[in-house]
């Protein structure tokens, strides 16, 4: 994989991606630093690394010499897949193979814990940036990854927010969800106010509620 080893806008970067067997490979950017802790961010429902807030990160993270990784879940931007088939607990799997296999990378350790992270014995300790979705995938990663997980920042945090907003449809919506396949999510910044969400993808965020809300 191509790594960056110094700094460069993040907008003239050609992405990398992480190859995996049996999955979908995933498309990212990312910057090699020695000050710690790391810093990855987690897009949101219909964004991907491109948008502002994880390029101005980037930009940010960079200027001060700490590793930092954004990407696409599968099914999104150049990453593959289709997003018709990927789920939220795929994404949270995305997100560990990205922290697992492409955070260790990004660290240029000093001499005496360099053998340790090459192994893999000492995780790299970091920081998720979620956003909207993004924050829901954070906490879940954080509760998966305990030990490298060190500190948490949600932007505009929606956990349990997809499940939840379904539960409060009327019958007559739910029903015409059913026979379309797709959620149309109320959203300010799409066109026409609706995000479609396919339904399969909301009905498994029922298996990843973190604050309670049963259906």
């Amino acid at each position: 994989h191509f790594f960056v080893t110094s700094y460069s806008p993040p907008s003239r970067m050609a992405a990398s991606f992480l190859s995996r067997v049996g999955r979908p490979s995933l498309a990212y950017h990312a910057h090699v630093g020695q000050r710690l802790p790391a810093v990855v961010f987690l897009p949101g429902w219909m964004s991907d690394m491109t948008g502002s807030k994880a390029v101005a990160l980037h930009r940010h993270c960079a200027s001060l010499g700490h590793p930092f990784v954004r990407f696409d879940y599968r099914g999104v931007g150049l990453s593959g897949g289709r997003l018709e088939d990927a789920t939220l607990g795929d994404w949270k799997a995305d997100v560990l193979d990205i922290i697992d296999t492409v955070l260790p990378l990004c660290y240029q350790a000093k001499a005496e814990r360099a053998h340790s992270v090459s192994s893999g014995a000492v995780p790299i300790p970091c920081i998720l940036v979620g956003c909207s979705l993004g924050a829901w995938l954070m906490c879940l990663t954080a509760l998966a990854r305990p030990e490298a997980v060190v500190g948490l920042l949600g932007v505009a945090p929606a956990v349990d927010y997809l499940w939840a907003r379904y539960l409060r449809l009327s019958t007559e919506e739910k029903s015409s969800a059913e026979a379309t396949g797709v959620f149309p999510l109320p959203s300010e910044y799409a066109e026409g106010g609706e995000n479609p969400v396919p339904l399969p993808f909301v009905r498994e965020c029922a298996q990843h509620q973190l604050l309670g809300e049963e259906g």
